[in-house]
């Protein structure tokens, strides 16, 4: 073979290769572009196709958020029947999985927690009763995430209206389930709300997580009036409720306490609540963490904080 043949043999096949490697990516670009119409369409599609037995209610406590809000997706799902019936699967991480959000664009924002579940569960509803879960969604769903040291993905989800749905497939929940679609909008902040939103995200990049929390934490207590105080403080509790040292959980008892205060109707104002329950009974005992509830209910009867404190001393 000469010289020149070389040349041209070498030529032909990087054509080839180059070819074929357009033809992968075109194959791929189709593959994605006909799972984004697929979920489109899914969306699209939802109804009441839950059985007359089980029925999926989405909700949301208001419907106009700020950038990098907690979005808490709250899902019931009832059994309407006078038998008891199960479903395959309904745990947290794959209900997320299982969350259609939609933006105003008509894109898919798919889910993108690191949360794995690859168990296989099987959870049992009473006849007429129900049971809840809450999603956040900036936790679950989006394509941009926010840089940040913590555990959970924190997904970015910029201004807009945004609807979501859930569809439950029977490959993994044993049946097919699905709930009503909602919408809700998110704004940009402005002024103090973007000055503390600002703040919040150099907190995010914080390597040490103690003192992370701890900012965390000032943030929270520093900016009461804020829209991301929940947030920060929420931050504080993911990192610290891991932390067994009981001079820290007394602190973090106080710390829940004064939340609680401040903020009698905080979205997660349940989870805040079984968080320092279980501190207290771990640090001190049962019916110290019962009397904690029933101070919560006498002291804030007409807020979120006493009718989640009443229900939570029922199910304990």
């Amino acid at each position: 073979m000469t010289m020149k043949t070389a040349k041209y043999f070498i030529l032909l096949i990087s054509l080839f290769t180059l070819t074929g490697l357009m033809c992968i990516s075109k194959s791929e670009n189709a593959v994605s572009k006909l799972l984004e119409k697929d979920k489109i369409m899914k969306f699209q599609n939802i109804m009441e196709r839950t059985s007359s037995d089980i029925k999926i209610d989405l909700s949301l406590d208001k419907q106009s958020y700020l950038e990098n809000e907690s979005i808490i997706l709250h899902i019931k799902v009832k059994n309407n029947s006078n038998e008891t019936d199960s479903i395959k699967n309904l745990i947290p991480y794959r209900i997320s999985n299982s969350i259609l959000l939609k933006n105003n664009k008509g894109e898919m924002l798919p889910y993108s927690s690191l949360i794995m579940d690859i168990t296989t569960t099987y959870t049992l509803i009473q006849p007429n009763k129900e049971l809840n879960f809450d999603i956040n969604l900036i936790e679950s769903n989006g394509s941009k995430k926010l840089e940040s040291a913590d555990i959970l993905r924190r997904n970015f989800l910029p201004g807009g209206s945004y609807s979501v749905g859930l569809l439950m497939d029977k490959n993994t929940y044993g049946r097919e389930l699905s709930s009503n679609i909602i919408s809700f909008e998110i704004k940009e902040p402005t002024g103090q709300e973007k000055l503390d939103l600002d703040n919040l995200k150099q907190i995010y990049k914080i390597k040490d997580g103690i003192e992370r929390s701890l900012q965390y934490r000032d943030f929270a207590f520093n900016n009461i009036q804020s829209n991301y105080m929940e947030t920060a403080f929420m931050s504080y509790d993911m990192i610290r409720i891991f932390d067994n040292k009981k001079e820290h959980t007394k602190t973090l008892i106080e710390d829940y306490k004064n939340f609680i205060e401040i903020k009698p109707n905080a979205i997660q104002i349940g989870l805040i609540l079984l968080h320092c329950y279980h501190l207290i009974e771990s640090d001190y005992s049962k019916t110290d963490a019962s009397d904690f509830l029933k101070t919560v209910i006498i002291n804030h009867t007409n807020d979120k904080a006493g009718s989640e404190a009443e229900a939570l001393l029922e199910k304990l």
